[in-house]
């Protein structure tokens, strides 16, 4: 009986520490989603209004930039967007999940798919089971650089030009709050655009030239893309942590509850033992006198 309760204070005391950590993993990961929240609303403007001049400027291009064009041979890149720490419930294996699909559909219609793994998580797993990885990038955490969009950018716009892949998708969480990310597929490469059927009610005098202007845009529009994708991936991972360690505290809290009750009823029990047994022992003292 004592080496019982002896057990359950260590059993409690273990779940206590545990306790600790996850609470204190959920305040970090709460202050770290307030700012990847507050940048990532911060930057989404931009990337719209770049798209909104774009359009506005396609419409006088007599030959497509090659940004824009669309291509029927080549291989698929397809960018997929992990973490690179774990504990942040299933924000990785949905988005795993979600590439494997991808990459299945892909191979049905007959195209070739190469992986771009950026995240540890994704990284390894896609390494272990062989899939085609061309490329990796980790260590974005805890600031992400507009460099970083840069650099990837600029590794997406050359292999495309150079026609290597006629499409590059990324695959990633958008975030939408604390408690909700969905996984989103959109295509990098080539930028899709539309013209509106009505022409702008105001027209802007374009200098040098619209076509010049253009030109400039629409690299600086992919690599804002992907700073934009990465900032809706950390700011996913975040709240996908916090909500995960809230529910592992959460859960400490009632294993705690159901092992301190455990623990005073055994111990009861055990008091109550003795007490039978002193009064038996008292009893037969009494009688053999």
């Amino acid at each position: 009986m004592l080496g019982n309760l002896r057990r359950l204070r260590q059993r409690i005391k273990g779940v206590e520490k545990t306790h600790h950590l996850t609470s204190a993993m959920k305040v970090v990961a709460s202050v770290r989603v307030r700012k990847a929240q507050n940048a990532l609303y911060a930057m989404r403007p931009y990337s719209d209004r770049l798209m909104s001049m774009i359009q506005r400027l396609v419409r006088y291009e007599e030959e497509p930039h090659p940004l824009l064009r669309t291509k029927e041979e080549g291989k698929i890149l397809l960018a997929v967007f992990t973490s690179d720490k774990g504990l942040c419930g299933p924000f990785n294996s949905n988005i795993i999940k979600k590439a494997e699909l991808v990459i299945k559909n892909f191979r049905e219609k007959g195209d070739e798919v190469d992986i771009i793994a950026i995240g540890k998580k994704g990284r390894d797993h896609f390494r272990k089971h062989d899939y085609p990885v061309v490329a990796e990038y980790t260590g974005f955490q805890p600031r992400i650089d507009y460099e970083d969009a840069v650099a990837i950018g600029e590794i997406f716009i050359d292999s495309f030009v150079a026609g290597d892949y006629k499409e590059i998708t990324a695959l990633y969480h958008q975030f939408y709050s604390a408690g909700r990310q969905v996984v989103i597929e959109r295509c990098i490469l080539p930028i899709r655009t539309f013209v509106p059927a009505e022409p702008p009610p105001v027209e802007y005098i374009y200098e040098p030239d619209k076509t010049s202007i253009l030109h400039v845009i629409l690299p600086m529009y992919v690599n804002v893309t992907i700073w934009r994708v990465l900032q809706e991936s950390t700011a996913s991972e975040h709240g996908a942590r916090m909500v995960a360690m809230d529910m592992a505290t959460r859960r400490c809290e009632e294993q705690i509850d159901a092992l301190t009750l455990r623990y005073h009823k055994e111990r009861q029990a055990s008091i109550t033992m003795e007490l039978i047994d002193i009064v038996g022992t008292a009893e037969a003292v009494s009688g053999g006198i």
